[in-house]
């Protein structure tokens, strides 16, 4: 259908409706290269299409609305938020400041969120963006936030175990409690935790006893384990890198 309407140079509010239904549709099923073609065209729609008013010196400039009734400001919401989780920031610079948006557009739902991701990653404020991937992303924005969500867990965990100065001494008990990393990278429950850490950092089945310091006789459930720095350190490192390979094939 797509191709029929490249072919046939049709360029309606049907258009838009097909692209745009085919884009959710990539990013609920986790295929970003075919969300990406989707939004390029989508994008270029909406530029070709943009009504035009005359400012004060009679020159006439695009006023940010579409003739073309497309879910416009949607669409630019999941944009910045794709640049955002790509850490393309030079790119969504250029992206804001070529849309000269209105007010109306800047106090938009989808744009506050994406933005609010920006914000919550430039300053690591990691509690406050995976709480945004929970509760407060629009329409399809927590499923484009899940595809990069292990990432950016894997870098706030880092962050957490790298806190503890004197980790690599293994003497004394340094590192994060289960519980704490469960509530502050916003994971439902201890089972949770252990089941990232064995996929994304241990790259095994189960998260194996030299993980945690032993237990103490006062301590009592999983979320009172302690985590040990030491070990995890070396082992988010190494996770972190094949996220960068990843993206950097991803983005070639």
């Amino acid at each position: 259908m797509r191709q029929d309407l490249t072919i046939q140079r049709i360029e309606s509010d049907f258009t838009c409706e097909v692209y745009e239904t085919f884009a959710r549709i990539a990013i609920e099923k986790g295929d970003l290269d075919e969300f990406n073609r989707c939004q390029d065209r989508l994008w270029s729609l909406y530029h070709q299409h943009l009504s035009e008013e005359r400012d004060w010196s009679g020159e006439r400039k695009p006023n940010g609305k579409c003739k073309l009734n497309g879910q416009r400001m949607e669409f630019l919401g999941y944009r910045i938020l794709s640049l955002v989780l790509s850490h393309k920031h030079a790119e969504l610079d250029a992206t804001l400041l070529r849309l000269r948006l209105t007010p109306q557009e800047w106090s938009d739902e989808h744009v506050v969120h994406a933005l609010a991701v920006r914000h919550a990653i430039g300053t690591r404020n990691y509690y406050r963006l995976f709480c945004l991937s929970e509760d407060a992303a629009p329409t399809m924005g927590a499923y484009l936030m899940d595809q990069v969500m292990a990432r950016e867990r894997v870098i706030a965990l880092r962050i957490m175990c790298g806190a503890y100065r004197d980790y690599r001494d293994g003497l004394t008990r340094n590192g994060p409690s289960l519980l704490r990393v469960m509530r502050q990278l916003q994971f439902r429950s201890p089972r949770d935790v252990d089941e990232f850490l064995a996929e994304y950092v241990f790259k095994s089945d189960t998260v194996p006893a030299t993980a945690f310091y032993p237990s103490n006789t006062t301590e009592s459930g999983d979320e009172n384990k302690i985590l040990r720095a030491e070990v995890l350190v070396p082992r988010l490192d190494k996770a972190l890198t094949e996220f960068q390979q990843l993206d950097a094939e991803g983005q070639a």
